[in-house]
């Protein structure tokens, strides 16, 4: 402490001469003046108190209760600094100069400042708390009510690591400061942190997640551990797969990562929440009770559509899309085949062959092949007895006329998808024209008609 003896100026402050002083004192200093009223300054760090008009004009004059004691309660955190600070006047910050600070301290610790208002700022390792404006006019002030006890559950899974980071406002990493953790935790972890807000990093075996702003401001803050997991049909990780969970209404959550993961702390208790992904634009939902599993995965169907002939023998080329709100590219066949890594659900698919159009439902939950096969058809032509004739030259309509061939032995055929197609046949110079569902009959006949000349 340093003390400083003034010549009273007569108002309040003390800007007048120097009288004496005593510098770097514990608990009191003592000093000769001349008798008169002087000003005082006492001075800790940064912070200096003024006494006025101190009256030394008998044979002792003594200053005191100008000190308070100040104790920063943290139950159930080690090795805290705590640091005084001569107050700013502005919230949320402590630029003043230095005063006191008590390093390394577990759950509370006091010392001495001169009456005044000070900011604490309390640090716990890359983590400070700022408290402003702490009044230390009395003898005593205290700060208290500056921590919360955390609670991660991840039931069923042992040999967990826990880290508290000072979160960095970017979601989905964790590049903050580490703040404090815990390392194998079997079923939950418990600790108490500054009241504040962090991004906690749960290790789990190989699998690192994130959970991004948990709340830790009141003086609980009891998170589930919640992990979502999308894989492909083999079980590699698949990246971008859009999760949200519902509890009354739907909570985005964000996008699986490269490794198929994505996490998240579920505030309060653990319960049986509906989830839901969206992937290559289907949808699947799935019911868990992340109190009994946090890890709740979706896994993807190798779809496969095939084009086969009439005689069952894989064919090219087939345009292949599917529909789920919209029309979604699949891809052409090749081999007969074309397969995608979809979400299972009932899904409208279509087959383009040939200039012909099919569709089907499929639900590929229980069953992911998805098989077009053509109808072998047959557009004859017969006299008016009924017997086969030649030559007719056969078209069939799909938006466009498409050239089918020209009949042999009264016949020619094509293997065509099932569709309701407009045929026609050339024969002598006449023209005719025929609507036929080829799904259910796929012979189309033509027959002529005896004309009598008289």
């Amino acid at each position: 402490m340093y003390t400083y003896v003034k010549v009273n100026d007569g108002v309040a402050g003390a800007s007048g001469g120097d009288v004496e002083n005593r510098t770097y004192k514990n608990d009191e200093a003592s000093m000769v003046v001349l008798k008169n009223t002087y000003d005082v300054i006492v001075v800790k760090g940064a912070k200096q108190k003024i006494i006025d008009a101190v009256d030394c004009t008998g044979e002792t004059c003594m200053v005191e209760n100008i000190v308070a004691t100040l104790t920063v309660k943290f139950p159930g955190i080690s090795g805290v600094h705590t640091y005084v600070k001569v107050d700013n006047s502005i919230a949320g910050t402590a630029t003043g100069g230095d005063v006191e600070n008590r390093t390394y301290k577990n759950n509370e610790t006091s010392m001495v400042v001169l009456k005044n208002t000070y900011d604490v700022v309390v640090v716990k390792g890359a983590k400070q708390k700022v408290i402003d404006a702490v009044d230390c006019t009395g003898n005593t002030c205290v700060v208290e009510n500056i921590v919360a006890t955390f609670t991660l559950k991840f039931p069923g899974k042992t040999g967990v690591h826990v880290y508290v980071k000072v979160t960095d406002n970017v979601a989905g990493t964790a590049a903050g400061g580490d703040v404090e953790n815990r390392t194998y935790q079997n079923n939950s972890t418990t600790m108490v942190l500054l009241k504040n807000t962090y991004d906690v990093v749960v290790k789990i075996g190989a699998d690192s997640f994130i959970l991004d702003d948990i709340n830790c401001t009141g003086n609980t803050c009891t998170y589930s551990l919640a992990v979502v997991k999308l894989v492909n049909s083999a079980n590699a990780a698949l990246a971008g797969g859009v999760v949200k969970y519902y509890d009354g209404s739907w909570h985005p959550v964000g996008n699986t990562n490269a490794s198929g993961l994505i996490a998240f702390g579920f505030p309060g208790t653990s319960t049986n929440l509906l989830f839901s992904v969206d992937y290559a634009f289907t949808h699947n939902e799935k019911w868990q009770n992340i109190a009994t599993n946090p890890i709740v995965l979706f896994q993807t169907k190798k779809v496969e559509v095939q084009l086969k002939n009439s005689g069952g023998a894989f064919v090219d080329a087939g345009v292949v899309k599917y529909y789920t709100g919209a029309w979604h590219d699949l891809g052409n066949t090749s081999g007969g085949k074309v397969s995608m890594e979809l979400l299972p659900s009932n899904i409208l698919f279509s087959m383009d062959n040939q200039f012909v159009h099919n569709e089907k439902w499929q639900n590929t939950t229980t069953d992911a092949t998805v098989v077009f096969q053509m109808k072998n058809v047959e557009v004859q032509l017969k006299d008016s007895s009924g017997a086969l004739m030649d030559t007719g030259t056969v078209k069939y309509y799909t938006g466009a006329w498409h050239d089918l061939g020209s009949t042999s032995g009264g016949k020619v055929n094509v293997d065509l998808l099932p569709a309701n197609i407009l045929f026609s046949m050339d024969n002598q110079f006449v023209h005719n024209e025929k609507w036929q569902d080829t799904g259910g009959n796929a012979t189309v006949l033509f027959q002529t008609k005896r004309s009598w000349c008289n």
